[in-house]
């Protein structure tokens, strides 16, 4: 008799989805499967499966079961209770009974016990182009594992789970296609509502390609803006302290802002020590505002306060939250 279905959730499915996204595994396999048949529940069951190939490696697994089964905790695994049947494409095959769910349900499955701003970075990088690797402290390039329209699109065939009314939120707030945890917060912190603590304005289009073209060498370069307003014709870069340091950096992004302003844009930049800084965040937003021809403070009663508060609450949200584990050395299917 061959093993019991495995079931993977929260953290445990999102180290495989890296995992996978790496190509240090193969691509998981939707499924249509809406019940839980034949599962594991059983500690005994879980670590049978050998879930470190499949790039779960962070203990304890995180297990979903139905609502018949038990949500005992122990230090193989939590359980967690759903209820059935749920949407067709909620769990995806990687292969030997294993059934992790859908970047979407690890969102709402997030949302249950995070806050809305944790909930939205958490968006912002399964969107985005990056993963934090949580042992070394580095950014990750992987490609993105799901988007804001798959967020909607699921939340509204899975209404009644829980945790999906700030994964909804989360989903409206969010950015597709950003590169970095700061740029993610940039957008945050510029086109959230005013009533959230935030500047209101457009939501920006992140990283997205522009061709210039060179009239000295006749070709075409492509440029990527980190924020970019195309309509207003304004672009906002990020300047990062890993990237942005040495002489040789520092040409190549002068070069790129030149390039961005011959192509008609206005650029501004920005720094770490800025966007951490509430006085000088506030003094960047008021600029891009009056650009975007826009009222430079939302009209919001105690707007300051709620600033304050959404600006420390998104400079700390990703600290304060278990990211996926990433494996140092490739994994068997490699």
């Amino acid at each position: 008799m061959g093993k019991k279905r495995l079931y993977l959730g929260g953290l445990s499915a999102l180290e495989c989805w890296t995992a996978a996204a790496l190509s240090m595994m193969p691509w998981p396999r939707k499924t249509r499967v809406a019940t839980f048949g034949d599962f594991s529940s059983t500690n005994r069951d879980v670590l049978e499966h050998d879930l470190g190939s499949k790039g779960a490696i962070t203990l304890p697994y995180n297990v979903v079961v139905p609502r018949r089964g038990n949500n005992l905790r122990s230090t193989a695994c939590t359980r967690k209770r759903m209820a059935e049947p749920f949407p067709a494409g909620s769990f995806f095959d990687c292969g030997n009974n294993v059934y992790i769910a859908s970047p979407e349900l690890c969102v709402i499955h997030f949302a249950e016990h995070a806050s809305l701003w944790q909930t939205a970075l958490l968006c912002c990088e399964l969107f985005g182009r990056y993963a934090i690797d949580p042992a070394n402290k580095e950014l990750v390039v992987r490609a993105p594992l799901s988007s804001a329209t798959s967020l909607f699109a699921y939340c509204s065939r899975a209404n009644r789970t829980p945790g999906v009314k700030t994964a909804l939120e989360a989903a409206r707030l969010s950015v597709d296609n950003s590169y970095s945890p700061m740029e993610s917060k940039l957008a945050l912190l510029l086109s959230a509502p005013g009533t959230r603590g935030c500047f209101g304005l457009p939501k920006p289009v992140m990283n997205k390609e522009v061709s210039i073209h060179d009239n000295s060498s006749s070709t075409t370069l492509t440029r990527k803006p980190d924020l970019l307003w195309e309509e207003h014709g304004i672009a906002l870069e990020y300047e990062s302290r890993a990237h942005h340091e040495g002489e040789a950096n520092i040409d190549r992004d002068s070069r790129r802002r030149n390039a961005l302003v011959h192509q008609g844009l206005t650029v501004y930049t920005a720094t770490a020590a800025q966007v951490f800084d509430q006085a000088s965040m506030t003094a960047l937003a008021r600029t891009i505002a009056l650009a975007l021809k826009m009222r430079p403070v939302p009209r919001v009663a105690d707007f300051s306060a709620r600033f304050a508060r959404a600006h420390s609450e998104i400079m700390r949200a990703d600290a304060l939250c278990p990211r996926p584990a990433i494996p140092q050395t490739p994994l068997p299917f490699q």
